[in-house]
């Protein structure tokens, strides 16, 4: 008799909770191995590199480098890794990115535990898996971004699109780094590249104003 063929996955996210979590997951399953974990896209860019898993399972948002920079340079240096974004957002960029570069998998956070196994599955096949609700959410066409004319005259990445949808909801830089599990140090740089890419004077709610006189970016 065959002995089972183990499925060797790393992860890497840049919340402790979210990432023990997953590692406890996964490691409950007899034919899968969590041979590694990151917290920050350098590392997880340099252990991909090194310990070259047949899967990665990248959070979108991390300091250093992003999820998506990660997979990007990754692929060209581990090959045969597949690759799955865990994401808490429902924004229709991300996902075009995630796609554009050759991701598999697509999670979200908040129905990951339904989702890991099969997605996990689906990719080892070499299969795309997006979760359902993620899914649901583009048929629907419920997914508002920011225009996609604005996006490209001003070169506005994912991550710098986002932080503009909450910073017109009136968010602190702490709300927006809470909600995201990032710095509040990595909020107050994208809002000051958004800043230098608008070409507006900088100030107390400059952006805010900015953002509410043209309301057609958002």
């Amino acid at each position: 008799m065959n002995a089972q063929r183990i499925i060797k996955v790393y992860i890497a996210d840049d919340h402790p909770i979210i990432r023990k979590g997953l590692v406890e997951i996964i490691q409950e399953q007899n034919n899968i191995e969590c041979v590694g974990q990151g917290s920050n896209g350098k590392e997880a860019f340099e252990h991909i590199c090194e310990l070259e898993p047949e899967i990665a399972i990248i959070d979108i948002d991390m300091p250093v480098m992003s999820g998506l920079e990660v997979c990007e340079k990754a692929m060209r240096e581990s090959p045969l890794t597949r690759f799955v974004i865990l994401t808490m957002h429902k924004e229709e960029s991300y996902y075009k990115d995630a796609m554009a570069i050759g991701v598999l998998g697509y999670l979200n956070k908040d129905t990951i535990l339904n989702d890991l196994w099969d997605c996990i599955n689906a990719v080892q096949r070499g299969d795309k898996y997006v979760s359902p609700n993620m899914r649901k959410y583009l048929q629907d066409g419920e997914s508002k971004t920011i225009s996609d004319k604005w996006a490209k005259k001003y070169e506005l990445t994912p991550s710098e699109i986002n932080i503009l949808k909450f910073v017109t909801k009136g968010k602190t830089n702490k709300e927006i780094a809470e909600i995201l599990f990032v710095s509040e140090k990595a909020i107050e740089a994208h809002r000051t590249n958004c800043i230098k890419k608008f070409g507006i004077e900088s100030g107390k709610n400059a952006l805010m104003k900015f953002l509410l006189e043209n309301k057609e970016i958002i």
